[in-house]
This record gives C-alpha cells, sequence and structure tokens, in this order.
C-alpha cells in the first residue's frame, strides 16, 4: 500500500495577530511605507495588516489564495511579501511568486523571511522536506542564511536587497532590469554581454573561492593575510601575507576580492537568464 502524497498546509503557517507584523512596522519605520504610498500585501494571510492600515487612512489592498482568493491582484507603489517564501516547499514556484510581487511593485519590493544561524535547529517534530523542514501542522518552514538570501536575490534580479532589519529588505524596482529578457534577440545580447564581463573580469586575479582575508597581530603589530584551504593561491601557496592595510599588496588583494564577488554575481545572472529566459 503506497503512502499518501504530503499535503502541505500553507494557510495555517499565517499567525493571528492583534497588531501589524514585524515586517510592516519595519517598513514603516523605515519610511517605505507611508500614508502618501500605496501598498499591496501579496499573500497577506488573515489580512490583519490590512485591515488596521485601512483604518488608519493608508491606501492598503491584500490578496491571499486561501484566506482572500477573491480580492484582486493590482500593482502598487509598495508590494509586501511578508514572510510568504518561507511557507512555499517548491523552490521554482518560490521564485516564480518572488518575480511576480516584483512585477506589481513600482517603486519597491519589501520581502520578510526567516533568517537563522547556521547551526540553527528546526522546532520539535519538524522533519527534512526538500530545502527545509516539514513542521508537525503540515506547514513547510524554509529557513536561510543571511549571506544565502541575500544571493538568492542576487541571482533573481542582479542587485543586493537593501536589509532594513533582521529577515527584513527592501529591493528597489529599476523598470529596466528585466528589459532585455523581453525578445529573443535581446535575451541573446544580454547573455553575451554578461558572459563578455565575465570573461575581462577572470583574466585578471580573482580571489579563489576557498580563501579569505583575515587579520593577524604579531609582536603587537597588525598585519592582514590570505588563507586558502587548498594551495590556490599565487605560487600554489596556501597563506599569503599582504602586510598593512596601506600596504599595495593589500588594495591588490581587496580588488581581488571585490572581482571574486563580481564573478560570483556574474555567473548567477548568467545561471537565471539561461534558466528562465533561454
Amino acid at each position: 500500500m503506497s503512502a499518501a502524497p504530503i499535503q502541505i498546509q500553507r494557510h495555517r503557517a499565517a499567525k493571528m495577530r492583534s497588531a501589524l507584523s514585524p515586517l510592516m512596522q519595519t517598513a514603516i519605520a523605515s519610511g517605505v511605507v507611508t500614508k502618501q504610498t500605496t501598498i499591496f500585501d501579496y499573500g497577506c494571510g488573515r489580512g490583519k495588516d490590512v485591515e488596521l492600515l485601512a483604518a488608519q487612512g493608508y491606501a492598503i489592498a491584500g490578496y491571499d489564495p486561501y484566506y482572500f482568493p477573491d480580492n484582486p491582484i493590482g500593482a502598487a507603489d509598495v508590494v509586501m511579501l511578508s514572510y510568504v517564501l518561507n511557507t512555499i516547499e517548491c523552490p521554482a514556484e518560490r521564485e516564480q511568486v518572488m518575480l511576480r510581487a516584483y512585477e506589481l511593485s513600482r517603486v519597491h519590493l519589501v520581502v520578510g523571511v526567516i533568517i537563522q544561524p547556521q547551526h540553527h535547529l528546526p522546532q520539535r517534530g519538524a522533519v527534512p522536506y526538500n530545502d527545509g523542514y516539514l513542521t508537525r501542522w503540515q506547514t513547510f518552514e524554509k529557513h536561510w542564511l543571511a549571506n544565502d538570501f541575500r544571493a538568492w536575490v542576487e541571482a533573481i534580479f542582479g542587485i543586493s536587497p537593501r536589509r532594513l532589519a533582521q529577515g527584513a529588505y527592501c529591493i528597489p524596482k529599476q523598470p529596466t532590469l528585466l528589459v532585455p529578457l523581453h525578445s529573443p534577440e535581446l535575451r541573446q545580447q544580454a547573455l553575451r554581454t554578461l558572459q563578455a564581463e565575465l570573461v575581462e573580469l577572470e583574466k585578471q586575479w580573482v580571489l579563489p573561492r576557498d580563501a579569505h582575508l583575515e587579520r593577524h597581530r604579531r609582536k603587537g603589530h597588525t598585519y592582514w593575510r590570505i588563507k586558502s584551504r587548498s594551495r590556490s593561491l599565487p605560487g600554489g601557496k596556501k597563506l599569503l601575507y599582504l602586510g598593512r592595510a596601506d600596504s599595495d599588496a593589500y588594495a591588490r588583494a581587496m580588488a581581488a576580492l571585490q572581482r571574486r564577488d563580481a564573478v560570483n554575481l556574474l555567473r548567477r545572472r548568467i545561471a537565471v537568464v539561461q534558466k528562465y529566459y533561454l
């Protein structure tokens, strides 16, 4: 007898609240959400943020596939995606929701996600499922490391999100960002441009992936060095001394580190174009 397929109960993750959500409070405190902006709460759960802000005179609407499935989905200056991504067990659908929310935003997309330390233990009764955990309430939870979430956003949009608070990020709307992807010719042109940029960067010294910069103190003086787990540094070394922060060697190392970040971002953007637009 085969086991019944797992039915994820996403709606159970929507908390019952009497006050504004932490993400909405952060968006207001940071000045992203004001009474002069239109707001759309995409995946609003039980709708408490919409109810409370509408009563205060904010121009806000919301949609939720379970609690408010008949509400229209519309564009707004600020689109809120409040702890929605954490409940989606399918990575591809997660990206699609992110892109859809971004398309709806005119000025900013504000995203709330669960950020946990690397060795965080899941709640009692949770079991590994896909890239997250299945809870005892049959809800799905995806936890990110802060750097992983930032890299994920960069891979999708090619820009870094602005951190508003722990687990709260703001992504500015850039109307021209995805324009080159709207026709086959421009998609190929965008891909060639990205690949050419990558080739030019890789002609220079790029800090290896397993190498990191660290500060070293010796005899009361502070020096900098690069360490690598493998012999991937110039001359096949594992350790490269740079001297002080005002040395030429340190400046070259910092430039190589910045090129590594740029290379990683370009590779992610190329992968996204190839995966979704070709």
